[in-house]
């Protein structure tokens, strides 16, 4: 039901904070875990997630996979200079957290080309920038069918819609005075 699939996607977007957490500890090792955990919370009071998470939005998804493509992208590039042999796992999460970005939301592309890039001028041998260029050309193949189809990197429809502007249509307004509330929200709480 409708009811559900909003619920599974709002518990599935608070692991956007422990990611985020978990992303920070790696950046800071050394800072105050209370700090890191009051930081990583923050992401809770932006309208943008809370709304992505309550209406069933897969922005989120985009979020999740972010955050993990830099999680992964950090291991590998320590796993590279202490030459531990989960580097290539490392590398085969990367490669679907960071391709996975660009289904999610089409704005994340940018995160698989920093990451191929970051894959190409890393020391590691050339048969695995190989194997790394296969993967990620497999794994776009659906979106460059897409783009095909599209005509370009958005929807159609995206466009499309975008001119419904010009009418008023009564429905818009709940739905966008629900949209407010939840941006109000924090400024009414504190």
């Amino acid at each position: 039901s409708e009811i559900s699939f909003r619920r599974s996607v709002f518990c599935i977007s608070l692991i956007v904070p422990i990611l985020f957490y978990y992303s920070l500890k790696q950046r800071f090792e050394k800072g105050n875990d209370l700090l890191l955990i009051l930081l990583a919370s923050t992401i809770l009071l932006s309208p943008y997630f809370r709304t992505s998470s309550y209406w069933g939005l897969e922005e989120n998804y985009g979020i999740i996979c972010l955050l993990s493509s830099y999680l992964f992208l950090n291991l590998f590039l320590k796993s590279i200079k202490t030459k531990t042999p989960k580097t290539f796992f490392y590398l085969l999460f990367l490669i679907f957290f960071s391709s996975l970005c660009a289904y999610f939301d089409q704005k994340l592309i940018i995160v698989p080309i920093i990451c191929f890039f970051k894959i190409m001028r890393s020391p590691i041998e050339t048969k695995i920038k190989i194997f790394s260029l296969c993967l990620y050309f497999f794994l776009s193949l659906p979106y460059l069918y897409l783009i095909k189809i599209w005509g370009g990197i958005f929807p159609i429809k995206l466009t499309e819609y975008r001119n419904l502007g010009n009418n008023l249509y009564f429905g818009h307004i709940v739905y966008a005075t629900s949209i407010i509330g939840f941006y109000l929200f924090p400024f009414l709480f504190f």
